[in-house]
């Protein structure tokens, strides 16, 4: 069943307490989204402009990232959003400890699936979003 699965079932099954979902899937790091009026902090169980998950089962980390808004500028605000997500992603790796400059090879690049944000390494994850911000930035920035 992989991670992706794994995450939309206990996502499905908020409010329920399951602890077979609970061990298997981490809440590692989030930006809650400004439409999520909760006074918590950002968790599996709020609406997160950026999230990152992690699969006791599967041991692969999962970025999701918050596409169902509305923005008033089109590309422009689509644009300050992902550069805002990403300075906050970095900023939480380093805090870490995290290599926010790891190099990759050309076929990482040329091979991999960049928009396939599940890995074994969240640097990994994070290295496809940069790259991923990157090109949209080139295109739309």
């Amino acid at each position: 069943m992989g991670i992706l699965n794994n995450i939309k079932n206990k996502i499905k099954n908020i409010g329920s307490v399951d602890p077979e979902y609970d061990a298997q899937i981490d809440f590692v790091w989030g930006v809650k989204s400004v439409s999520d009026y909760s006074e918590d902090t950002a968790s599996a169980f709020t609406i997160n402009d950026i999230a990152v998950y992690f699969d006791n089962n599967t041991n692969e980390y999962a970025l999701f990232i918050e596409t169902a808004r509305c923005f008033e500028n089109d590309k422009k605000d689509e644009c300050r959003f992902l550069k805002r997500i990403l300075r906050e992603f970095t900023e939480w790796m380093e805090d870490e400890g995290y290599d926010t400059n790891k190099k990759y090879d050309f076929a990482f690049v040329a091979t991999e699936n960049l928009m396939k944000f599940v890995d074994t390494s969240i640097e990994r994850i994070y290295a496809r979003f940069k790259i991923f911000v990157a090109g949209f930035l080139s295109i739309y920035g």
